[in-house]
């Protein structure tokens, strides 16, 4: 006999009925990007540290890392630019590609199971 869990991430989502395999696929994923998470704020740490000690180069014994001061510049929003203008749906069309669909995951831990 094959055992099934359910999942869904919202109330209005369809459940998904999902094999043993691959609920420990899902547990994994979810563990891997707790690391990842930890693992970022690490780097973000040590980057900040870095970072304080001026532009430079800094030598470890096998990496190494260089620091460069970045001048302020600006960013042009050009979807308000184009808004500005009030541009035509056909305008906007022509001028628009398409982008391929893909699947998104979101992989968060259950309630109750931290």
């Amino acid at each position: 006999m094959t055992t099934t869990t359910t999942h869904t991430t919202q109330a209005t989502d369809a459940v998904i009925s999902l094999n043993p395999s691959i609920d420990l696929l899902v547990d994994e994923l979810g563990q891997l990007q707790d690391q990842a998470a930890a693992l970022a704020a690490q780097i973000d740490t040590l980057k900040t540290t870095i970072k304080a000690q001026g532009a430079g180069r800094y030598l470890g014994s096998r990496w190494q890392s260089l620091v460069v001061d970045v001048a302020e510049s600006k960013k042009t929003d050009w979807k308000a630019v184009a808004a500005h203008f009030n541009p035509s749906h056909q305008l906007i069309t022509a001028h628009s590609t398409p982008v391929p669909a893909t699947s998104r995951i979101t992989t968060t831990i259950q309630k109750g199971k931290a």
